[in-house]
């Protein structure tokens, strides 16, 4: 999708994942699906730009500490 709903996907993400005390982890592959793994249908492109992934990275880096990151 555009740039502005990715923006927007990932700052709700980043406030469910503070919501969750049990992820303590991320992985993201910034990069399109699998030729084909979905029929017919065009291959979605997940990739998102290094403005938008930094955006992202920095609401995740002031999330407030959990009890055992210390």
């Amino acid at each position: 999708g555009p740039e502005s709903f990715q923006k927007q996907w990932l700052e709700e993400a980043t406030s469910i994942i503070n919501k969750h005390p049990e992820i303590y982890g991320l992985s993201y592959f910034n990069y399109a699906d699998t030729p084909k793994a979905w029929g017919d249908a065009v291959t979605p492109d997940w990739s998102i730009t290094d403005s938008t992934f930094k955006s992202f990275i920095q609401k995740i880096n002031n999330l407030p500490k959990k009890q055992n990151d210390e």
